[in-house]
């Protein structure tokens, strides 16, 4: 087989296309300057693999193709066996991108494609020292910056060998520069207390945009860059929280009603602009003045979302989104939920189950909440405004249940048991450009606009996707990419029976 791309530089086209016998691609940069580096990387294929397995590695190694541009920006690879490849496209001046392109028995063009270049990170750093009395400890607020001090800044991982890091060192004042980071979120690290089997970390996530510069801080006193978030259940009183977490219902759920409620907090740079945060993507109980404050903000816009625990990790729901600003002198932002909650519990015959999914649509509100069972089969679903929901149980192997109609208003409603009984199916193959691409999501939206993934990941070795004991209705399963509908086809379920779907490219 032979492959050849084309890269032609200050244009900007993304598109791909079959023609004849070659596979053929371009790729866009209007700030070429030479030295681009293009790869083929055979993509895992058994899904018992591990993404750093050195068994892996040398696999890879062993298959990766290599060559360069030339002058007019044309490259070719001859000899290529059919398969899924990471095409790696990199070099001194871009941000390197990894798509993943299908290989068959015949020669294709895989398009054209347009990497972006690099930035710039300028950090300060303040030594976190601790001031301990007793048993009680708080970093001290006259702490100087941090000397002299290693760190790394991680960035996106496009070979399956483990992120790339680069390494700094702050000056006498603590500060450091960095140029030619990769444009893209990248994650800035601080090893301490390592010992043999702990390292602790100092993190922060830095959003790095072309040509432009991204500040950084850590456990910075030169001002007050803290975003604090409030979430205000009801009108604020501590009945209406108890009620909106369902603390008080009688009905409890092991690890989430028994316990105080726990929140994610993330922050997502909005307008393709520079953004900086502390890396808090862990659980959180409320502070004492019940905030939840994120440290080290860079003022700038970000879209804030907040998700509750629900019973293990993994197991969530988003309960508040929302665009804001971050501004120097500190940011409060009050997250507004609602002070209802349903309690229930779920029943099946089926001796195989996951923790069985609850979902609550409001009818007026469209306010969509997500519940986990927990072992003996209860749920709550939290922070409901006042509305009357319609609940839906799903378990891809034990089943689904509906109930039509429950009504909220600032009060817990328990809707005693829902029996899952069987339902549909639809199952269908990816086309096999996306076979193996982790950022491929299939989903299946209900009528009722209840989105449900599919029981089988696209992970390596599986290139199907397959939707079990769905409810009766017109199902419309999507394929996306970064958010990014690639394709879509509506299914009609009346019972038991299994549907068979291709998706084709919109």
């Amino acid at each position: 087989m032979d492959v050849r791309c084309a890269l032609f530089f200050g244009l900007l086209l993304i598109t791909g296309f079959t023609r004849g016998d070659e596979l053929s691609g371009v790729y866009v940069n209007k700030n070429y300057n030479g030295d681009i580096s293009v790869s083929l990387l055979p993509c895992r294929t058994q899904k018992k693999e591990t993404v750093n397995s050195d068994d892996l590695s040398k696999r890879q190694e062993m298959g990766r193709l290599k060559t360069t541009a030339d002058a007019n920006g044309k490259f070719r690879f001859e000899h290529v066996m059919p398969g899924s490849y990471r095409l790696l496209i990199s070099g001194p001046t871009i941000s390197p991108i990894g798509p993943i392109v299908s290989v068959a028995d015949k020669d294709a063009d895989i398009g054209e494609f347009r990497p972006v270049g690099k930035g710039c990170i300028v950090g300060l750093i303040y030594e976190p020292t601790m001031i301990c009395e007793g048993n009680t400890c708080r970093m001290d607020q006259n702490r100087k910056p941090w000397k002299f001090v290693g760190g790394f800044i991680s960035c996106p991982d496009y070979t399956g060998q483990g992120n790339p890091k680069i390494p700094f060192k702050t000056d006498e004042h603590g500060r450091f520069r960095v140029e030619g980071v990769p444009a893209g979120m990248v994650q800035l690290g601080i090893h301490y207390h390592i010992t043999a089997d702990i390292i602790g970390t100092h993190a922060r996530s830095a959003n790095v945009v072309e040509g432009k510069t991204t500040e950084v801080r850590f456990f910075d006193i030169s001002g007050n860059w803290d975003v604090c978030c409030k979430p205000v259940v009801g009108d604020g009183s501590s009945e209406q929280f108890a009620v909106g977490t369902g603390m008080t219902a009688r009905r409890k759920v092991g690890n989430v009603t028994n316990r105080p409620p726990m929140f994610e907090i993330s922050l997502k740079a909005k307008d393709d602009a520079p953004g900086s945060f502390s890396d808090s993507s862990d659980w959180q109980k409320l502070e004492k003045d019940g905030k939840i404050t994120l440290p080290d903000v860079q003022p700038g816009k970000y879209r804030l979302t907040v998700m509750d625990w629900q019973g293990s990790r993994g197991m969530f729901g988003t309960i508040y989104e929302k665009d804001v600003e971050a501004t120097k002198g500190g940011t409060t932002l009050l997250c507004p939920l609602g002070a209802g909650s349903i309690t229930g519990g779920v029943r099946w015959s089926k001796p195989y189950h996951r923790m069985v999914h609850v979902i609550a649509v409001g009818k007026k509100s469209c306010t969509i909440r997500h519940a986990y069972c927990d072992d003996g089969g209860n749920f709550c679903l939290r922070y409901l405004p006042a509305d009357q929901y319609q609940l839906f149980a799903h378990d891809h192997d034990a089943g689904w249940a509906k109930l039509v109609a429950a009504q909220v208003e600032n009060n817990t409603s328990d809707v005693g048991e829902l029996s899952l009984t069987p339902g549909g199916a639809i199952k269908g193959v990816l086309p096999a450009h996306w076979v193996g691409d982790e950022s491929i999501v299939v989903s299946a939206v209900s009528p009722e606009g209840v989105v449900l993934e599919s029981a089988e990941q696209n992970e390596p070795g599986i290139n199907t996707f397959r939707f079990s004991n769905l409810w009766p209705g017109k199902w419309t399963v999507k394929l996306t990419k970064n958010n990014q509908v690639l394709a879509e086809i509506s299914v009609e379920l009346r019972g038991t029976e299994t549907a068979n779907c291709s998706l084709t490219q919109l």
